[in-house]
């Protein structure tokens, strides 16, 4: 049940990503040749396949859209920003 949750919110979470790109006008093929990688990996990262994805890529994406990204490690009782 818990997987299900998870993949869920990644889904969410992706399509929003989506929604932000498409409000900017940008196809995922004008968005991957900005970032230097492929339409299908833009298309993953609209799924929800986020964990296929490295760091870099989302990076990428998040930043050609205008955006930023913050990398949490959580470790339960505390939380550390790691950038």
């Amino acid at each position: 049940m818990a997987k299900n949750k998870d993949r869920m919110l990644a889904e969410t979470r992706a399509y929003r990503l989506r929604e932000v790109r498409e409000e900017q006008g940008l196809t995922q093929v004008e968005l991957a040749a900005w970032i230097h990688v492929t339409q299908p990996s833009v298309s993953e990262l609209e799924r929800g396949e986020l964990d296929r994805a490295g760091l870099a890529t989302i990076k990428a994406y998040v930043e050609a859209l205008g955006g930023s990204v913050e990398v949490v490690a959580d470790f339960g009782d505390h939380r550390v920003v790691i950038g």
